[in-house]
């Protein structure tokens, strides 16, 4: 009786705990679908905000570039995507533009102590200096030009490696790394090849550096060399010994040209020949007559284009010239 009485007891008590709320399997599982339900509501409104978030900023990006444009441009800005399948926007910082990217151009300082000043002319104020060899970026120049103790150039604005900016007289700047006369030394050159001898006597109208192009008329054009005006059919001298290495037309500008080698990867060019008086191979002097003045090729008169260029790199010639 008392044993019969505890089973029907404990199958009572066993009856309640499973009907109690929550604790029956069908209960759990519906409170777990119930709170990952609330979970994708949540998520889901955060996405809407989210969403409704960017729609704004590329509305407003949309705005600003029409507004921009101005109201008579008939270029108009329309929304380029379908906003309801954006997933994120980010910033990104890109230029577009159509004209042509140039290559950023730098020059070498040839002058000590040299001033920059805050505008492309001698009497601004003085900004700062730079030094003989320093390297600078070439920004733009003035298409005046000035003279100064004879020299004619334009201003260039450059900037220093550290940000500094300021103007500077073209005739201080060249293309390339330049070199002292004492420096020659160290070429290992014997002492009678180390000066090169003028190749004519004439004037010089147009010194190593940068320039407005006489005959393009483009800005920022660099110049090679030196031109020396004479009088056409005026001879043309080798200013060293050496081999000549080019006797001929050249259609890039220089007209007819003589290119003579000499010691340590020094050559000398001779442009806008009227004639050449020499041929490849053959062992020049200096002082030798290997053609005469004329205006072939790229020039707007008679004269000469007198370069001096040290393994392929182009040098200031009135650097060698004695």
């Amino acid at each position: 009786m008392c044993g019969g009485f505890r089973l029907f007891t404990c199958i009572i008590f066993i009856s309640v705990l499973l009907a109690g709320p929550g604790l029956s399997a069908q209960g759990i599982v519906k409170k777990r679908h119930k709170t990952d339900r609330e979970m994708v509501d949540r998520q889901h409104a955060a996405d809407l905000e989210r969403i409704g978030n960017i729609k704004k900023k590329l509305g407003a990006f949309r705005d600003d570039v029409n507004r921009r444009l101005g109201p008579d441009n008939r270029i108009r800005i329309d929304d380029p995507v379908d906003i309801d399948r954006i997933d994120d926007i980010e910033r990104q910082d890109h230029f577009h533009s159509r004209k042509k990217i140039q290559p950023r151009e730098f020059a070498y300082v040839n002058g000590e102590r040299v001033s920059m000043r805050s505008e492309g002319s001698a009497e601004s104020a003085v900004v700062g200096r730079v030094a003989f060899r320093e390297r600078v970026e070439v920004i733009s120049q003035t298409e005046r030009i000035d003279t100064i103790q004879g020299v004619g150039a334009p201003w260039v604005l450059v900037r220093r490696d550290n940000g500094d900016e300021g103007w500077v007289f073209g005739a201080f700047l060249q293309k390339n790394e330049p070199y002292r006369k004492e420096d020659f030394n160290t070429f290992d050159r014997e002492k009678k090849g180390r000066d090169f001898s003028a190749p004519l006597i004439g004037m010089i109208t147009s010194r190593y550096g940068y320039r407005v192009h006489p005959v393009t008329k483009r800005r920022e054009s660099f110049h090679s060399g030196i031109d020396i005006a004479a009088r056409e059919g005026t001879p043309v001298r080798a200013s060293a010994d050496g081999t000549v290495v080019t006797a001929e037309y050249l259609r890039n500008g220089y007209g007819r040209l003589v290119i003579i080698e000499h010691v340590k990867e020094l050559t000398t060019y001779y442009g806008h020949l009227a004639e050449i008086g020499v041929e490849k191979g053959q062992k020049v002097l200096r002082g030798d007559v290997i053609g005469t003045v004329g205006r072939t090729g790229n020039a707007t008169g008679p004269h000469l284009h007198f370069e001096v260029r040290r393994g392929g790199d182009a040098c200031d010639p009135e650097a060698y010239l004695r």
